[in-house]
């Protein structure tokens, strides 16, 4: 509404302060709409008191127009700034709010990016050679899951022996006959506790934890 009242003191002033003054009919019905405008205008602005004018000589009622339309887009400005200062607090909030509950909400607003999705309401799929729609939400997420998985590359075929592999990985993949499996029976065997102590405790302190937050100074107490 503010900015209604701002639009109606800026349209009014340019009309009498054109070299040119036009449409005199619009200039006073415009005119003998400003007390309506300046009413509204106090009820919005709650320490505002209309002030006494006249519309003679019109250099004073320019001047009068013109301090009120200063007095609206200072309000306005206010306004306006505020908001701004509004919105960045809140926004700075969600996105703190993101980072520590939702990092993917967190990435897509640091980096400005618009969060797009398909939605897949039906697929057609081949089912023993036979065309077959999918209109069921788990079979279509099932059908999606399989295409991506084998669009690229043909799907992964589980082998549980040596002898089930091609021939080329058989021979890569077969112990070869002439070393002797013992030899691994020192490097295949469980790791002692005092082993584990030993290196642990041969650790240095002060380093940075891995991604299971274990630091050796707690090992070398």
């Amino acid at each position: 509404m503010l900015i209604a009242i701002n639009k109606f003191l800026d349209r009014l002033l340019f009309k009498l302060t054109t070299s040119r003054l036009s449409r005199p009919a619009q200039i006073s019905q415009m005119i003998n709409s400003l007390p309506t405008q300046l009413i509204l205008l106090k009820s919005l602005l709650t320490d505002y008191t209309i002030p006494i004018y006249s519309t003679t000589p019109l250099p004073a009622f320019v001047k009068f127009l013109r301090s009120q339309k200063a007095l609206v887009s200072a309000y306005l400005s206010t306004q306006f700034h505020q908001h701004r200062v509004d919105s960045i607090e809140y926004y700075t909030a969600l996105r703190d709010k993101h980072f520590s509950i939702s990092p993917g909400s967190f990435i897509s607003s640091a980096l400005s990016v618009e969060h797009r999705s398909i939605v897949l309401d039906r697929v057609l799929v081949v089912i023993d050679s036979n065309p077959t729609l999918l209109t069921e939400p788990s079979d279509i997420k099932q059908a999606a899951i399989k295409h991506f998985q084998s669009v690229a590359t043909p799907p992964l075929i589980q082998y549980s022996s040596i002898d089930e592999f091609p021939p080329r990985w058989q021979r890569a993949y077969t112990p070869i006959s002439d070393i002797d499996s013992s030899l691994y029976n020192s490097v295949m065997s469980p790791i002692l506790d005092e082993e584990w102590m030993i290196i642990l405790q041969s650790m240095p302190n002060n380093k940075a934890s891995g991604p299971l937050k274990f630091l050796t100074k707690c090992s070398n107490i």
